[in-house]
């Protein structure tokens, strides 16, 4: 009896640690519970968007766009509504790089545009009230961007801060990110976006 009781303690207390073990790997809100997977093997891959919201401010000027299935809806303040097939890679490796393609497509081919963008990044340590990991940054080091037939590239070698991107959830096949960049008092862009895992 004695036996039995010593087992069954043993095995509620590995039980215990276990479940505390990875609840304690939850960062996001919406993370699952418990993952076998750390946070660095599910974010490295090759992702690209679902769905995705934003809304800009620039001086007297403010919009929105909504992204569902590569097709975009944008609305301007005093403009028509306008209308855009996007496209947007997002790569994530293991070595702390990420490389991203974005491709705008438009009836109006003059309006067509992309933007190539390769960089570093790394994950956030715990601050500011959010968790540990519950955040990544970016810092690009080279933009290629292509409008009608021009093609602009930058170096950026020196970087002293980076966008901050929160992780609202991590699974192995879906990653929802929010971003606030505010440039200036005039300048403000809040985007939302739900990536998929393209393997």
């Amino acid at each position: 009896m004695i036996r039995v009781r010593i087992g069954t303690n043993f095995i509620l207390m590995a039980t215990s640690i276990f479940v505390l073990c990875f609840v304690s790997c939850k960062k996001g809100n919406d993370d699952p519970l418990v993952s076998l997977r750390s946070r660095i093997a599910r974010i490295t891959s090759d992702w690209e968007v679902y769905a995705s919201t934003a809304e800009w401010r620039n001086g007297i000027y403010s919009g929105s766009w909504t992204v569902i299935n590569n097709k975009m809806i944008v609305t301007y303040t005093n403009f028509p509504v306008d209308f855009y097939d996007y496209y947007f890679n997002f790569s994530i490796r293991k070595n702390y790089t990420y490389s991203i393609e974005q491709v705008y497509l438009h009836n109006d081919t003059m309006l067509n545009s992309s933007r190539y963008i390769e960089g570093r990044w790394n994950f956030l340590n715990k601050s500011d009230g959010y968790k540990n990991k519950e955040r990544i940054v970016l810092f690009p080091l080279k933009i290629i961007s292509k409008n009608s037939n021009k093609i602009t590239e930058t170096l950026l070698l020196f970087q002293n801060g980076g966008e901050i991107m929160e992780i609202d959830e991590l699974r192995s096949k879906q990653l929802i990110i929010t971003s606030n960049y505010k440039k200036n008092d005039t300048v403000l862009t809040k985007i939302e976006m739900t990536l998929k895992c393209k393997k």
